[in-house]
């Protein structure tokens, strides 16, 4: 869902990097490139206020490219949970940093048997 404030900082902060250009702003959105040369990827995002639609989005495009992805996204009925949530002491921090090592171990161990 839109938010005013997110998507303005957001909108400026990307014009920062890449210009006004909008031919170079679509080449910017990894969400439209996904291919089956990407690594694996672990997408991990807050729930409100955040860019969880963005996150998800990604992961379906990686699925489609066969791409070895991991999303998550707690649901608001656990927690509300913002960007950089994840930095914060509390159990879902905690599961955060299990499922990241969990997969992160299981790519690592998946790239060594495959090289």
């Amino acid at each position: 869902m839109p938010e005013l404030s997110r998507d303005l900082l957001f909108d400026l902060a990307l014009r920062s990097y890449v210009g006004t250009s909008r031919d170079v702003i679509a080449q910017a959105n990894i969400i439209t490139y996904p291919n089956n040369a990407w690594p694996p990827a672990f997408i991990a995002d807050g729930n409100t206020g955040s860019f969880p639609d963005q996150a998800r989005d990604l992961s379906v495009n990686l699925d489609a490219a066969g791409v070895d992805n991991e999303l998550l996204i707690p649901p608001v009925r656990d927690a509300v949970l913002v960007h950089g949530s994840m930095s914060e002491v509390s159990p879902l921090r905690d599961q955060y940093n299990e499922r990241k090592i969990a997969f992160l171990e299981k790519s690592l161990t998946y790239e060594e048997t495959t090289h």
